[in-house]
């Protein structure tokens, strides 16, 4: 009887947070859901000439990506891990500067699309995490592919860049685990 009641009130007092800490993780990894920007799709079909139909998928990127590290570190033994398959967990994303107003471009490597997004106010830049980890190169290369593509989308959208785009966010490394295995 104890238990019950105990159980019941601890999940009263519990139950804002649970709902606090659905909406800020929803606001944070579904930018989408809240916008705070305008927002502009692009037709794949628009994509075609810009070379974003050769960007490597998952299995070849994370083959290349080992093949890399292979060859970097020969002394290593580097595995892709069998039982999880390689997966893209985000789209390549690149921004520029125009007055007071940021502009991103977002490339979903998985379904090909890609989306512009316009921020009315400007924020501070993000401070990459991970400052000593080396750079890998690889053929294609995915942002090469990524970068050729951004100015069909931004065409596409009606936009003109004011300024240089640069990558946006982490696009610019690839996760490695503790282990050495990239899975």
């Amino acid at each position: 009887m104890f238990a019950r009641r105990a159980h019941l009130y601890i999940g009263l007092f519990l139950l804002p947070w649970v709902f606090l800490y659905g909406a800020t993780g929803a606001m944070l990894n579904h930018s989408g859901l809240f916008p705070e920007a305008t927002m502009q799709t692009v037709d794949a079909n628009e994509l075609t000439d810009s070379g974003w139909a050769n960007f490597p998928n998952q299995s070849e990127l994370a083959e290349q990506v080992i093949d890399a590290m292979r060859r970097a570190s020969p002394e290593s033994t580097i595995v892709l891990v069998p039982d999880h398959a390689p997966e893209f967990t985000n789209e390549l994303g690149f921004q520029w500067q125009e007055g007071e107003t940021r502009h991103t471009v977002h490339l979903n490597p998985v379904d090909k699309s890609a989306w512009v997004a316009t921020f009315p106010q400007n924020r501070e830049p993000l401070e990459p995490v991970l400052k000593e980890i080396n750079r890998v190169e690889l053929t294609p290369n995915p942002m090469a592919i990524a970068t050729q593509t951004v100015p069909t989308v931004v065409d596409a959208a009606g936009m003109q860049p004011a300024d240089k785009l640069e990558p946006l966010g982490n696009a610019r490394s690839i996760s490695v685990g503790d282990t050495g295995r990239i899975g």
